[in-house]
């Protein structure tokens, strides 16, 4: 009996199995497990990843909070705006390459209604630049098309063209016959300009009586070497939020503008703030020098804006001001103003890109010096050089 209650016991103990010795380790004999086997170990990890997963999602909410309350106050028109000014600014005053295309139309509903409508596109990079302007004018019935190109090259050198100028005249000659005598004086000039690219350097404006050889005088020098400090760039935005003279009355639908994806303002001008804006302006660091040789006072300005802010009156004709201004570059893209009433309809609108790339102005491969032109000139009109010697030597 006794012998059979410790086979028993013996029967109930754990068994161990041996364990290999590794030389060199201590040799470590597992525990041996007494009781049920209970693993808690899954609900722990349940629990800790269900902490994490929380966590997490905290966080992620606050990141999406905190961008949407950046986007919210990054994109308000205002900062929109500040950034646009400040930047159109610097890139100007730095003379980066840009480029404009655009159109003007206005039209006369009077007794004698007319119609001008002009094209434009221009570009600039530096100190060169080129443009061009298709004019088309309707008037009594007839339609007249001028175009004018120009490119300039600093200040050494300067081309324009007339096209389409000598059928522009006969058509106004065949409406208005009392026209024709001055045509036809001047028909060796006209045939001498007409689609002609004409080149004007610095030596021939000397010579022409048009320039001199003074120096440029100090304030269009300071005009012209004018540039933003960055710490001033900041001190523009700050400004332009103090003083919001140009302020969105209504955000519109966002579009696509210079091929850029653009938010789209109705503005509102407040002159008060812009007079408050322009004194604040002259007095930062960077318009030091200009301020002291253009002689600018606090005065001047107060005295420029009473001059040229007219009275309004009730009857008169408020034009709407549309702004595009991309969201990436946060450059101005497109300009549109249109205004009418029962005499006129004004429409003006362009499209720029402000920084652009891939901006060269190009010099004209053929083209006629304006001494051509002068000597055609002098052919007709007696040059007003000559003196009485030269005469009495005929």
């Amino acid at each position: 009996m006794d012998e059979q209650k410790t086979n028993e016991a013996t029967n109930n103990e754990p068994v161990v199995q041996p364990q290999p010795s590794i030389s060199g380790s201590p040799d470590v004999s597992p525990v041996p497990q007494v009781g049920p086997q209970l693993n808690f170990a899954p609900a722990k990890k349940s629990k800790k990843m269900l902490f994490i997963g929380i966590v997490l999602a905290v966080i992620v909410l606050a990141g999406v909070v905190l961008a949407g309350a950046y986007v919210y106050m990054n994109n308000k028109p205002e900062k929109v705006l500040a950034d646009a000014l400040a930047n159109t600014a610097s890139d100007l005053l730095d003379k980066k390459p840009s480029s404009t295309i655009g159109e003007l139309s206005f039209e006369s509903k009077g007794d004698n209604p007319a119609k001008v409508s002009i094209k434009f596109d221009g570009k600039s990079s530096g100190e060169n630049g080129q443009g061009s302007a298709d004019v088309t004018v309707t008037f009594a019935g007839k339609t007249y098309n001028v175009k004018t190109s120009g490119v300039v090259f600093g200040e050494d050198e300067l081309y324009f063209k007339i096209e389409n100028l000598k059928q522009t005249l006969n058509t106004l000659v065949a409406s208005q016959p009392e026209f024709s005598l001055y045509t036809s004086t001047l028909d060796p000039i006209i045939s001498k300009l007409d689609n002609k690219w004409v080149k004007i350097t610095k030596d021939d404006l000397k010579q022409l009586g048009m320039a001199d050889e003074q120096k440029v005088d100090k304030c269009t020098a300071a005009v012209q070497n004018l540039k933003l400090s960055k710490d001033d760039k900041k001190q523009l935005k700050k400004l332009f939020k103090e003083n919001q003279f140009i302020v969105a009355s209504e955000k519109l639908k966002t579009e696509k503008a210079s091929d850029e994806s653009s938010f789209h303002y109705k503005l509102d001008f407040n002159d008060k703030a812009a007079e408050g804006f322009a004194k604040q302006v002259i007095e930062m660091k960077s318009f030091a020098t200009l301020k002291q040789d253009c002689e600018i006072s606090q005065k001047n300005i107060e005295e420029s804006f009473k001059n040229e802010s007219p009275t309004t009156k009730d009857d008169d004709v408020k034009p709407v001001v549309e702004l595009w201004v991309g969201k990436k570059s946060r450059r101005p893209t497109k300009f549109k103003v249109t205004a009418s009433d029962k005499e006129f309809a004004l429409d003006f609108n362009t499209e720029i890109k402000l920084d652009a790339k891939n901006i060269t102005v190009e010099k004209p491969t053929d083209s006629i010096s304006v001494n051509e032109l002068k000597a055609e000139f002098e052919k007709l009109v007696p040059s007003s050089t000559t003196s009485t010697t030269d005469f009495q030597d005929l």
